[in-house]
């Protein structure tokens, strides 16, 4: 589980004689979003499994591949990159999985947005970008970790320490102007 079960046992959410029962052995294990050099070697290894439950043993992920999937931040952990990687499986024809089989997540990685915040701390002298508002310096940056987070509002929120409201204010005309982006 990814619950504290003693939190849990103390909070009166988790019966404490079932716990004593299930506490045997406890590992702690970070999730994949922190173990990125594991993704190739646990995808090849779904790829390889499940591959031959679906009878198309041999197939092997390509380079695009393992790239899209180590730059993901995979919030449901090894469950998603199980799932995803079954999906390539059954939805690709060919004897390798490129970036194309994977989900649209995946594949559609939007480009850079300009690091407006950089900008204005690298022209000290009001040449340009720094003659910016501090507003239009806090929503260029906000559109920037959106982009990054592949315009996943509550993820640029979580990394922003605001709420997704404030976010979506801060955003305002950018999201109107792009509504696929706010999704």
């Amino acid at each position: 589980t990814h619950r504290d079960l003693a939190a849990e046992v103390r909070a009166g959410r988790f019966r404490e004689d079932l716990y004593h029962r299930l506490r045997i052995l406890e590992i702690r294990m970070p999730p994949l979003r922190e173990r990125i050099d594991d993704i190739p070697l646990l995808a090849q290894s779904f790829v390889q499994r499940i591959g031959t439950e679906l009878g198309r043993p041999g197939v092997e992920l390509a380079d695009s591949a393992v790239e899209a999937l180590r730059a993901y931040d995979w919030p449901g952990n090894i469950r998603e990159l199980r799932n995803v990687v079954e999906r390539a499986l059954v939805l690709s024809r060919g004897s390798q999985i490129g970036a194309g089989d994977l989900p649209p997540d995946f594949r559609t990685r939007p480009p850079e947005a300009p690091d407006v915040a950089a900008e204005a701390l690298q022209d000290p002298v009001g040449a340009g970008v720094a003659s910016e508002r501090l507003e239009d310096v806090i929503r260029g940056h906000s559109i920037t970790i959106f982009e990054r987070t592949g315009r996943n509002l509550t993820r640029a929120a979580d990394r922003l320490g605001v709420s997704r409201g404030t976010l979506r204010r801060r955003l305002g005309s950018y999201l109107a102007e792009n509504p696929a982006a706010g999704s």
